[in-house]
């Protein structure tokens, strides 16, 4: 997956006493907006949403050598 990075799906309010969330395009009510059900359950299928997702790789642009030799001049500057 390039590009920019994907963030989690919002807590929104539906109808002004509804808490919702959209994962995969499918919208799910959890509960009375603002509740501590609604915010337990949010928090439960965005870890849940979060596991599922991609880990993309990341990789350094310089080698080893470089890091020692870059470590090397800052320590003949100190």
């Amino acid at each position: 997956m390039k590009g920019r990075p994907m963030s989690a799906p919002k807590y929104c309010r539906y109808r002004g006493t509804i808490a919702r969330v959209f994962i995969d395009r499918k919208s799910i009510h959890l509960g009375v907006y603002g509740s501590e059900g609604s915010k337990a359950k949010y928090r439960r299928l965005i870890a849940q949403w979060s596991a599922e997702q991609p880990v993309e790789e990341v990789r350094s642009r310089c080698t080893v050598a470089e890091v020692l030799e870059a470590a090397v001049i800052v320590d003949a500057l100190l």
